[in-house]
C-alpha cells in the first residue's frame, strides 16, 4: 500500500538561518530568491548546506492511520525531478515537533534534516515517506536551494 503524500498536506520547505519559505502541495518547484518564487529557497548562497523541513503524514492513500512511519529517505540531484542522492534516515534518530494541529489520526508532527557538503550548484530536493513494511510514498514536492 502506498501512502500519498499530496494527500497529507505533506509540505517540505526548505529553510536557512535567516529566511523561512514554504512550498505547499505537489509537484516541482522553480528557484526563488529568499522573497518567493516557486520553491523555497533561502539564506546565503555560500553555504553548503540545506536545512530541509516536513510534515509527516497521517493517514495513507486509502484514509487509513499511519501508525508505523518508520523513516525517510532524503533524495537530492543537481536537475529537477533527478535525484542521485539518497539518504534514509530512521524517524527514532531524528527530533520532531508538534505543530500543534491534529486530524483524527493523531497529532501531525514536524521533521528537520541537515544536507551538508553540497558544492557549487542548484541543488533539488524531495522527500518520501517509509513504513514499518518498507512502503514508500510519493516524492514531497521539490525543493531548490542554489549555493555559490
Amino acid at each position: 500500500m502506498r501512502f500519498v503524500p499530496q494527500k497529507l498536506r505533506y509540505t517540505m520547505m526548505l529553510v536557512s538561518m535567516s529566511a523561512v519559505l514554504a512550498a505547499c502541495g505537489g509537484g516541482g518547484g522553480s528557484s526563488g530568491g529568499p522573497s518567493g518564487g516557486g520553491g523555497p529557497v533561502g539564506g546565503t548562497p555560500d553555504e553548503g548546506y540545506a536545512i530541509l523541513s516536513w510534515e509527516a503524514p497521517v493517514t495513507r492513500e486509502d484514509g487509513s492511520c499511519l501508525d508505523d512511519l518508520a523513516a525517510y529517505r532524503i533524495s537530492y540531484g543537481l536537475a529537477p525531478g533527478t535525484y542521485d542522492k539518497t539518504e534514509t534516515v530512521s524517524v527514532e534518530d531524528m527530533s520532531a515537533v508538534d505543530t500543534g494541529r491534529s486530524t483524527d489520526c493523531g497529532k501531525i508532527k514536524s521533521y528537520s534534516y541537515v544536507v551538508e557538503d553540497l558544492g557549487t550548484a542548484s541543488w533539488y530536493f524531495a522527500v518520501q515517506a517509509v513504513d514499518s513494511a518498507g512502503n514508500v510514498s510519493d516524492y514531497s514536492n521539490e525543493a531548490i536551494r542554489t549555493i555559490q
